[in-house]
C-alpha cells in the first residue's frame, strides 16, 4: 500500500472519530440542556402554585391601602423577593402580614401553602368565622389572629394541628367553648 493511501486512511479514521466525538458531545449537550429545562419547569410549576395562592390570599385580605406592592410579578417566585414571605428549600414557610390594615377574610388558598409553619395576621380588621380548613394545615406551629374582628367558636378540627405551639386569638369576638381537642396537642403552649 502506498504511503499516501495510509495517510488517507489515518486522516479518514481521525475525521470519523472527531465527527463521532462532536456528534456525541452535541447530543450530550442537548440532553443536558433538556434535563435542566425540564427540572426548572417542574420547580416553576410548584412555585406558581404558591405564588398564585399568595395572590389570592392577598386579594381576599382586601389590601385597600395597597401596602403589599411586590406580589404581582408572575415570573418571580415568592421565595425570591416577595415581602412578608419567608421560605426554606423553595417552600413558603412563614407569612408575616400583621398590622397592615387588612379588612377582608381568610382565603382557603392558605391550604395551598403545604409547608406553612407560621401565620401572623394579628392587628388587622379581618372578619368572619374561624375557618375549618386551617385544621388541615398539619405543619402549622404558630397561628396569630389576635386583634381582629373574627367571630364565633374555634373549629373542633383545629385539634388536628399536632405541631401547633402558639395560638393567639385574643381580642376577637369568640363564642362557645374551647374544643377539647386543642388540649390534646402535646406541645401546645
Amino acid at each position: 500500500m502506498p504511503k499516501s493511501g495510509g495517510k488517507r486512511l489515518v486522516y479518514g479514521c481521525w475525521w470519523e472519530i472527531n465527527s463521532s466525538y462532536q456528534f456525541g458531545a452535541k447530543l450530550m449537550m442537548k440532553c443536558f440542556i433538556l434535563l435542566i429545562f425540564l427540572s426548572f419547569s417542574h420547580i416553576t410549576e410548584a412555585l406558581d402554585v404558591e405564588g398564585e395562592a399568595l395572590k389570592e390570599i392577598l386579594r381576599t385580605l382586601n389590601d385597600t391601602d395597597g401596602r403589599i406592592t411586590d406580589w404581582t410579578d408572575p415570573f418571580l417566585s415568592p421565595c425570591f423577593s416577595w415581602s412578608h414571605v419567608t421560605c426554606r428549600n423553595g417552600n413558603v414557610m412563614y407569612l408575616t402580614l400583621d398590622s397592615n390594615g387588612f379588612s377582608g377574610k381568610l382565603s382557603p388558598s392558605l391550604t395551598k401553602l403545604k409547608f406553612l409553619v407560621g401565620l401572623e395576621l394579628q392587628n388587622n380588621n379581618l372578619s368572619g368565622a374561624f375557618p375549618d380548613y386551617i385544621g388541615s394545615m398539619v405543619h402549622l406551629q404558630s397561628l396569630n389572629l389576635a386583634n381582629n374582628k373574627f367571630s364565633g367558636s374555634i373549629p373542633v378540627n383545629w385539634g388536628q394541628l399536632a405541631n401547633l405551639k402558639h395560638l393567639d386569638l385574643s381580642s376577637n369576638d369568640l363564642a362557645g367553648k374551647i374544643p377539647m381537642q386543642l388540649f390534646s396537642v402535646a406541645t401546645f403552649k
